[in-house]
């Protein structure tokens, strides 16, 4: 399954004329840093993804093909729970090209009401496979579905004979039966899914 494609990060850069050198002061950083980021040596974080954009005058929409709509499963709350859709939750979102196969693409929408307020109209998107946990699960945010039926995101983790789940907050559950898991393939900010949807929306002019 392929994921974000760090070497979008360096067509950007080039279609705009800019060298390494450029970018890298502009960033605040080494040229052996962007070197790292473009070639998908360096972890890439959303921050660091928008910042990227910015010192090129661009939009991360602009590093993304579009797929379409993709079906929104679920949405969730401050503690990670998976929560069915509420009548006034949206049914699809506009998806970025995450990976080869979008036809298995959903999302999970955020709406929290306290503490995670800042997060909600975000999106989570994730890949619908048959795979149980895969390998690559392990240690990666995901989301997961326990023995018990409840569905949620965390990272799932392996101690020994046993499995926990953590969060942002710390270890939340010990001791869990995992029946499947599927690692978030990105978290877009609602100002991203706007910009998405205009973007597809003239694609249909």
């Amino acid at each position: 399954m392929d994921t974000f494609d760090p070497l979008l990060l360096k067509r950007l850069r080039l279609k705009q004329g800019i060298t390494m050198k450029a970018l890298a002061e502009r960033l605040g950083t080494s040229t052996t840093q962007v070197h790292r980021l473009e070639n998908g040596l360096r972890r890439l974080t959303v921050t660091m993804l928008f910042q990227f954009c910015e010192a090129l005058n661009s939009s991360p929409a602009d590093l993304f093909e579009f797929s379409g709509s993709v079906p929104v499963t679920g949405i969730v709350d401050d503690s990670y729970e998976v929560l069915p859709l509420t009548p006034s939750s949206p049914k699809q979102v506009v998806s970025p090209r995450l990976v080869q196969d979008m036809h298995n693409v959903a999302a999970l929408g955020w709406e929290p009401k306290n503490r995670l307020m800042p997060m909600h109209g975000h999106y989570m998107f994730y890949y619908a496979h048959n795979d149980g946990v895969p390998e690559h699960a392990w240690g990666n945010r995901c989301l997961l579905l326990l023995q018990d039926g409840r569905q949620r995101v965390g990272w799932p983790i392996r101690d020994a004979e046993s499995f926990h789940i953590d969060n942002h907050e710390g270890r939340t559950e010990f001791n869990v039966e995992l029946i499947w898991a599927s690692p978030i393939l990105a978290v877009v900010p609602p100002f991203l899914v706007n910009r998405l949807k205009s973007l597809n929306d003239l694609k249909k002019i």
